[in-house]
């Protein structure tokens, strides 16, 4: 009787090993099977571009200062035909 319980203990330690042992190795392989992605040469330039379009200001400050500057000294004239055909173009 205590030859089969040293065997079932023996049994039992080489199969905790060899479990352990699997586990170890199934780690290492997720490891190594890591996705990769490569991005296209046209994805590349879309990303460039993409980029300085959003640091890029919606306003442009040099005009903006240059039209408040002619109000104030009251140099700033809009002709009415062309504010017209501009109004008309936006419809």
């Amino acid at each position: 009787m205590s030859s089969t319980i040293t065997d079932v203990f023996r049994i039992s330690s080489i199969y905790s090993a060899s479990s352990t042992q699997s586990q170890r190795q199934r780690v290492t392989r997720e490891e190594e099977e890591k996705d990769i992605m490569t991005l296209s040469n046209q994805a590349k330039e879309f990303n460039t571009i993409f980029k300085t379009i959003c640091a890029t200001p919606d306003i442009r400050e040099d005009k903006v200062q240059d039209i408040e500057s002619r109000m104030s000294f009251g140099n700033y004239e809009v002709s009415s035909s062309d504010l017209a055909n501009k109004i008309l173009e936006n419809i």
